[in-house]
C-alpha cells in the first residue's frame, strides 16, 4: 500500500511539469481552402494519434466540435491540411462572423493552439486573430506582400 502511495507522490511532480506548459508546439496555421478554414501545423515530428478541438470562446457558448486522427494516416501540413466541415468535424453547423473560436492540434507529446474568428469580405471567407477581447485582421508580412506582387 505504501509503495503506491510513494509512487503516486513521485509521479505528481511530473505531471504538473509535463502540462504546465499545454500550447509548448506553438500555433495552428489556419488557412482558408474553398472558403473554408483548414488547419495544419509545421512541424512534421509527430507521432501517434492527435485531435483537433474547435471552441466557441463567447461567454456561455457551449459550441465545440472535434476531428481524430493519425499522424501517420493523416499528417496535418499545409497541402493536406484538415478542412473545417461536416465530413471531418462532427455536428459541425457552420462559424459566426466576429465571433472567437480557439483550435487546439494535440498529440501525446505537443499541443498547438490559435484563437480565431472569421469575417466575410465580398464573398469571401478571412480569417481574423482574436487578441484580447477584438477580432482583429492579421497583418500580412512583407515576404507575404512581395509574394502577392508576383503572383
Amino acid at each position: 500500500m505504501h509503495k503506491y502511495i510513494l509512487l503516486t507522490l513521485l509521479t505528481i511532480p511530473f505531471t504538473a511539469f509535463a502540462t504546465s506548459n499545454p500550447y509548448r508546439g506553438g500555433e495552428v496555421i489556419i488557412e482558408v481552402k474553398n472558403n473554408t478554414p483548414c488547419f495544419y501545423i509545421n512541424d512534421t515530428e509527430q507521432r501517434g494519434d492527435f485531435s483537433i478541438v474547435v471552441l466557441g470562446l463567447t461567454h456561455g457558448s457551449k459550441e465545440y466540435w472535434n476531428y481524430d486522427g493519425s499522424f501517420e494516416k493523416s499528417y496535418p501540413v499545409k497541402n493536406k491540411c484538415i478542412v473545417l466541415n461536416e465530413k471531418n468535424f462532427k455536428n459541425f453547423k457552420g462559424l459566426k462572423e466576429k465571433t472567437p473560436y480557439s483550435v487546439t492540434l494535440g498529440g501525446v507529446r505537443e499541443a498547438y493552439n490559435k484563437d480565431f474568428c472569421i469575417k466575410k469580405r465580398s464573398g469571401t471567407l478571412t480569417v481574423q486573430d482574436f487578441k484580447g477581447t477584438q477580432c482583429v485582421d492579421i497583418e500580412s508580412s512583407f515576404w507575404e506582400k512581395l509574394k502577392r506582387l508576383f503572383n
